[in-house]
Order: structure tokens, then sequence, then C-alpha cells
């Protein structure tokens, strides 16, 4: 229902979900197809900018200064409100990192695309569709059966496409690539799948699963035997009492993240 009559157009009825699917079952209801009119712009396919802080190239020694030089008990005292002061300490961080991180242009990253088949496949994929509106309009028992052909057609060339992608890829002798597969085709994505137990049965609870690994990974280690062998100090008898390091040093010794923490700031400030 809409006010304007222009508002929907191109509307069609298409398959139910699932029903090109070997996996799982066909939904009781069609699929409606409709495009709704509504004045919004259309974004470009060209992707956009995508700007961030640098923080390899940071002037951490200016930003340590910085924030060495802010008055934090003026900046944190006078109210009640636990708000104010976090607002007033996010307004000195994120000062600091305005004038010392800067700022760096990339292209954005793109969503994963679908895996493209090729072009006779995708032909089938239009000729199964159009046979699909052709007897969704007619209903005639000779066009559903040229429907029902062209689905057989349409699985058969992609269980054929794919079986020859995983054949190169198994083929190519890449274990990263082939893990990676292996883990995106696994349907339990957390937790621990089924287990065989001993006597070959399926264990499907958790309580299960775990006194079976637990059987297991008691019986291959090796038992304490409750005697502690003496052990000289190798401990040096001089002592240090100062240490002195750089962010340099502290810098390779941690490793650069690029990743921030819950409040959105790098971890290395």
């Amino acid at each position: 229902m809409s006010n304007d009559p222009f508002l929907v157009s191109d509307c069609w009825i298409d398959a139910p979900f699932g029903f090109n699917s070997s996996h799982s079952k066909p939904s009781d209801h069609n699929t409606i197809h409709f495009n709704i009119h509504c004045g919004l712009s259309v974004s470009s396919d060209t992707p956009d900018d995508y700007v961030y802080r640098d923080y390899v190239h940071a002037d951490y020694t200016g930003l340590n200064n910085y924030l060495s030089s802010v008055d934090w008990q003026a900046l944190l005292v006078n109210s009640y409100d636990i708000n104010v002061y976090w607002n007033n300490f996010m307004y000195a961080i994120d000062s600091a990192i305005a004038m010392f991180v800067p700022l760096k242009r990339t292209k954005s990253l793109s969503i994963k695309q679908r895996r493209k088949y090729p072009y006779f496949i995708r032909q089938l994929f239009r000729k199964r569709h159009a046979a699909w509106r052709l007897y969704s309009r007619v209903g005639s028992a000779q066009v559903h059966d040229k429907y029902v052909l062209l689905d057989k057609k349409c699985k058969e060339a992609v269980h054929k496409f794919e079986t020859e992608a995983e054949r190169q890829l198994i083929d190519s002798g890449d274990s990263g690539r082939f893990y990676r597969y292996v883990n995106n085709r696994i349907v339990s994505k957390t937790g621990i799948g089924v287990l065989k137990s001993e006597h070959d049965g399926l264990l499907h609870e958790d309580l299960d699963k775990a006194e079976c690994f637990n059987s297991f990974f008691s019986s291959v280690f090796t038992r304490d035997n409750g005697v502690i062998h003496p052990i000289s100090c190798k401990a040096r008898k001089d002592c240090f009492t100062d240490v002195t390091f750089t962010y340099d040093d502290v810098f390779k010794a941690t490793g650069w993240s690029k990743k921030t923490g819950p409040l959105y700031i790098f971890p290395n400030i």
C-alpha cells in the first residue's frame, strides 16, 4: 500500500527461497521482486577514499610532552558527574591525537564479493529464471518440465565448476588457502562438533565431549610422582637498581599493533 501509484514498479513472482538449493527445504511461499522509487541518490560504484590515523608515523615525543603539560588536576575536578570527567579526558586525548598523529588516505575496503561463475553458468541462471517467470504466468505442465530441466542443468554445472575449483585448490599445494576453504565450509562455526566415543557412539552434549577429552588427555599425559629435584640458584649475586629504556625499545619489544581497543584509542598511546 502506498500513496503514490508510481512508488512501486516492476513487480514479479519468483521461485521460493531454498527451491534451488540441495541443502535445505524450499519455503512454502514464493518470493516477490519489486523496485521502490524513493528518490534516494544511488552511490557510485567507485569506492570512496578511506581516511585513518597513521599511528606508525606519529610524533610520540610531542604527544607525550603535550599530555604531560595538561593540568589533569584542574581538568578532572569540580564536578559530580562521571560523564563530565570522561568527556574532559577524551577531549584531551582526541586533541593530542589530532595534533601529533597524521592522517593517511587509502581506498576503502570493498565487501567480500560472491564467487563469480563463468558466463555459460550465468546464462543458465537467466534461462532458468525466465522459465520460472513464464511458468508463474502460464502454469502449464510443459513449461514446468522445461524449468525443472534447466534447474537440473544449473545444479550440475555449478557442482562441476565447484568440484574443478576444489581440485585446482588441492593441486596448488597452498595449505593456507586449503585450510581457509575448509574452515569456511564447516557447518559448526562455533564450539566443538559431534565426537565419536570409545564405543563408536556419537557425543552431542558438551559434558560428554568434555569427559571424552579428559579421558584421552589423562591417558597420554605423564603423571607427577611428587618428587621435587633440588635445583641450584643460577641468579647472579650482583643486582641493579635502575632500568632505562626509550619509546623505540618498547615498540620493538611489544611490536606494532594497528587494532584499537574498546575505547577506539590506539594501544601504543
